[in-house]
């Protein structure tokens, strides 16, 4: 434990501003999802992104550190923070720094139970992990 505490002081300035950010950003899709409908949250959540330019030239330096940030906030939330709060908070992220994204929402049945997962992929690469591969892909949303 007190070596977690330890590498907190160690993390670089860029550690730091993304993982406030991913806390933040969690915080506020959170409150988002308890106080407005989901066709509202999704809509502050994912706009078209097309027009946008892509300034970032470490892209892939930036999605790792936002996926980093995500295992972080994870690890000490407080409150919920399953795949649709990550999921929503990385395109929150994704979307200031105008990085395409492609949220998906899938679902599983397993033992007569339906389960439903939301993963989110950027330039290839998984922020929030797709997990299982028995997820059936229904619904994707490209910004």
């Amino acid at each position: 434990m007190f070596t977690k505490r330890c590498n907190f002081f160690r993390w670089s300035n860029i550690d730091y501003l993304f993982f406030w950010d991913a806390l933040f950003t969690s915080l506020k899709v959170r409150w988002w999802l308890l106080f407005f409908s989901y066709q509202k949250v999704q809509s502050k959540v994912v706009i078209n992104t097309s027009s946008f330019l892509n300034h970032d030239d470490n892209k892939k330096e930036t999605l790792q550190l936002i996926r980093k940030s995500l295992s972080r906030v994870n690890k000490i939330a407080i409150w919920r923070f399953k795949c649709i709060e990550q999921s929503f908070t990385a395109a929150l992220m994704l979307k200031r720094r105008n990085i395409p994204f492609t949220l998906y929402f899938g679902v599983w049945k397993h033992h007569k139970q339906l389960k439903a997962h939301v993963w989110i992929v950027s330039s290839g690469e998984e922020i929030v992990e797709r997990g299982n591969t028995d997820f059936i892909h229904i619904h994707q949303i490209e910004a």
